[in-house]
């Protein structure tokens, strides 16, 4: 998504905001409960930070695992 420009970056910030909406209640919720060992400032992390997060993994997504090296297309060759 991120490779046309504009339109690219534009559903990939909705796509980020949507997908932050229940990750944000969900994380705010059980955090406090089960991750008490974390630091305080990861106990209750904003919304924004919770899109900026995802934006930002999906480009090291992008940097890091090149889609040359994701295959689905591999045959298998059967001399029966």
């Amino acid at each position: 998504m991120m490779a046309l420009p504009f339109v690219g970056w534009l559903i990939s910030f909705i796509f980020a905001f949507f997908l932050a909406i229940p990750f944000y209640f969900l994380w705010n919720h059980v955090a406090p409960l089960y991750f008490k060992f974390l630091p305080e400032y990861l106990m209750a992390i904003p919304f924004w930070d919770c899109i900026w997060l995802f934006l930002t993994i999906s480009c090291l997504k992008i940097i890091l695992v090149p889609s040359g090296l994701i295959s689905s297309n591999a045959t298998v060759k059967n001399d029966d």
